[in-house]
């Protein structure tokens, strides 16, 4: 009997610290997944810009020849 309370003691513990990973793993993710939404924004920011300074570029190209 003592060999099996031994055995439970060491499966709950072992369980709360698989519990604690999992909940770090969860806050780990969330963090990368906030990361990657503002990447997301900011890419789409910088692409925004450079397409507007590529007509901007080609506007002024287009007068000079003009």
């Amino acid at each position: 009997m003592d060999n099996f309370i031994k055995e439970f003691n060491a499966w709950s513990s072992q369980s709360a610290t698989d519990k604690a990973r999992l909940e770090e793993l969860d806050r780990n993710i969330a963090m990368k997944q906030e990361v990657i939404a503002n990447m997301k924004k900011e890419l789409a920011r910088y692409t925004e810009m450079d397409k507007n300074q590529n007509e901007k570029q080609e506007n002024s190209e287009s007068q000079r020849r003009a």
